[in-house]
């Protein structure tokens, strides 16, 4: 059986605390010496034009914990990817997450897209579904050393 909590990490004092948070908890402090032993699983739940807040803070979450140095075998990345070449879209391919910012889409995976962003994908993904690996998606593939960090951006 497999369960979820939301929680806060305090890279500062190395605390956990169960809490519902809405912010990403790394930093230019996270300690990422032993990479080989965090998993990080962005989700973007929503989509649509609409709701490109929602996917632009998913790409702004891989960009920052690419750029402190976890590996994307270590990162999974689901979102429905359908804003970045939306018609709306003014600078097709860019998708900025501040005013004045730079492309948080360059270079995002797309391990989960369209159809297969699911609940079902996602639990098999946590889970490291063997019929996943079947089909070529990344899974997570831990162990009782890993940490797993979840930010899941939707309504």
């Amino acid at each position: 059986m497999l369960m979820i909590k939301i929680m806060r990490i305090n890279v500062i004092s190395r605390k956990v605390e169960i809490k519902v948070v809405n912010a990403v908890p790394f930093g230019n402090n996270f300690d990422t010496g032993d990479s080989d032993n965090i998993w990080v699983v962005l989700v973007a739940g929503s989509g649509g034009w609409i709701n490109y807040a929602v996917q632009s803070d998913v790409y702004q979450a891989y960009q920052l914990v690419h750029s402190q140095g976890i590996p994307d075998d270590h990162i999974i990345v689901m979102h429905l990817d359908d804003i970045a070449y939306d018609p709306l879209n003014p600078t097709p391919g860019v998708i900025i997450n501040a005013l004045n910012g730079t492309n948080v889409y360059e270079g995002v995976p797309k391990d989960y897209t369209g159809n297969d962003v699911t609940t079902k994908n996602l639990f098999g993904l946590l889970s490291g579904d063997s019929e996943l690996v079947k089909q070529g998606k990344k899974v997570v593939k831990s162990n009782p050393k890993n940490r797993i960090f979840v930010y899941l951006m939707s309504h």
